[in-house]
């Protein structure tokens, strides 16, 4: 599938997915301010490893259903392993949370501001 691709189709999905990563780490910092969002430590949940994991996660899921669409299995994976199963009644609330206080919130928060930038920069 990567073969058929062009270059700056590459380029567009690595600058999503690093925007996003960065972004949903950022609230869990003293200092750092996301690129595409403001979120702040002020009411980020613990600083965790798994919850930094999460809000990773949530915003790769949202960033990569948009430049290439129906993978969400993808991550899914990597959600059930991390102990959220994508088949589980919860999960669509997961998919829905744009709570800054939790890192399934953050990582959609994140998700949205990266996709609506992907999808409006010409």
């Amino acid at each position: 599938v990567i073969g058929s691709f062009n270059s700056i189709f590459i380029v567009r999905i690595t600058f999503g997915l690093s925007a996003a990563w960065f972004d949903a780490i950022a609230p869990f910092q003293t200092t750092a301010v996301g690129l595409f969002t403001n979120l702040r430590q002020a009411n980020t949940p613990s600083n965790t490893i798994q919850n930094k994991n999460l809000a990773i996660l949530f915003a790769t899921r949202l960033v990569l259903n948009s430049v290439i669409p129906g993978n969400s299995f993808i991550i899914d994976n990597y959600l059930f392993n991390a102990g959220i199963d994508p088949n589980s009644p919860a999960f669509s609330g997961y998919l829905t949370n744009l709570d800054p206080t939790t890192p399934y919130g953050i990582g959609n928060i994140v998700g949205k501001a990266v996709v609506n930038y992907l999808e409006t920069d010409a």
